[in-house]
């Protein structure tokens, strides 16, 4: 995975997700959706799943 990789949370999610910056084994990540309230967030790498292009 690498910056600017979209992902999802869960391999049948529908959410998706651009990552933003990579700290060691976490990503910090945000939706590609622009909505009110969006904000960036941090999970472990191993948890994100490639966006199905």
């Amino acid at each position: 995975m690498n910056v600017g990789d979209r992902v999802m949370l869960h391999p049948e999610g529908v959410s998706v997700f651009s990552i933003l910056d990579i700290e060691d084994d976490h990503a910090r990540i945000e939706s590609i959706i622009d909505s009110p309230g969006k904000y960036a967030f941090s999970v472990a790498v191993k948890f994100l799943v490639p966006a199905k292009s």
